[in-house]
């Protein structure tokens, strides 16, 4: 059972163990208001509503993260065509070179390649503290450099991919305005004259900025579902744990009203 199913999975038994309480009727009659059947319907309607927002948020995420990586990937297809066009009109080559440097950096490939290093089969790295491929906890980008140690010394070099998409839009925009300031760009194709370039830039930053905005909601309504149903103030699972130890104490533990809640399962997931 996915994470995301034993949510939903968590609300409905609330939901069951409500009526229950409900098909007790003056019998059910707990001292704490929080327990009482008006207090458990918000608490309800509440964690309904906070896996719903999560899960129509997602949508809208994976909706936006998708557009932005389409938008990008097509748009790293055209400084090839820029250059051709200024190598079409015998533009200087400073600014072909140049051209190109901002293309390579939206490509993230190196400016000056390094060489290959030279490591015999029997030098190879040998990694400690090496992840389990089959946990999918999220692990630190960052790790300490010196919880990595090698049989023999290997040079680290930095990454200069530099393809993150702030990054990205910054050669664009750098590539474009190269381009408008040299007279040697000029073509008929309306997609790549320079108010097209504009306008694609523009819609770059508009689905970049989306994205981020979508990501923050997403992260938001991640934070309210799980504060509703196992963080917060007289969360679900303390509200299900409460009512299930009312009921016992009530009808006893060998009542059947006991052992039908009891049989209601609630899991708490490993957030």
């Amino acid at each position: 059972m996915s994470q995301e199913t034993g949510h939903a999975k968590n609300v409905a038994n609330f939901f069951r163990l409500i009526t229950l309480c409900q098909s007790y009727g003056a019998r059910y009659n707990p001292f704490h208001p929080a327990l009482q059947i008006s207090s458990l319907t918000i608490a309800h309607t509440a964690a309904e509503n906070a896996v719903t927002n999560h899960h129509n948020q997602q949508a809208v995420y994976k909706a936006n993260i998708a557009a932005r990586q389409n938008l990008f990937k097509a748009t790293t297809l055209l400084p090839t065509r820029l250059i051709a066009v200024l190598q079409s009109n015998f533009a200087d080559p400073k600014t072909i070179t140049d051209a190109r440097h901002f293309a390579k950096k939206m490509r993230g490939e190196r400016i000056i390649k390094l060489p290959k290093a030279n490591i015999a089969p029997s030098q190879t790295p040998t990694l400690q503290n090496t992840p389990n491929p089959q946990d999918t906890t999220p692990t630190n980008n960052n790790p300490d450099p010196q919880s990595t140690t090698t049989t023999n010394t290997v040079s680290r070099r930095n990454s200069v991919s530099q393809r993150s998409f702030d990054q990205q839009i910054n050669h664009f925009s750098q590539l474009i305005s190269l381009l408008n300031n040299n007279s040697s760009y000029q073509t008929n194709d309306p997609d790549l004259q320079l108010f097209a370039l504009q306008s694609n830039l523009t819609q770059l930053q508009t689905v970049n900025n989306n994205a981020i905005t979508a990501e923050i909601g997403l992260n938001t309504t991640f934070s309210q579902r799980n504060k509703t149903l196992y963080l917060g103030e007289n969360n679900l699972l303390q509200l299900a744990s409460a009512i299930k130890n009312y009921i016992k104490s009530s009808f006893g533990i060998k009542s059947p009203e006991y052992k039908d809640a009891a049989a209601l399962k609630f899991t708490n997931p490993k957030l």
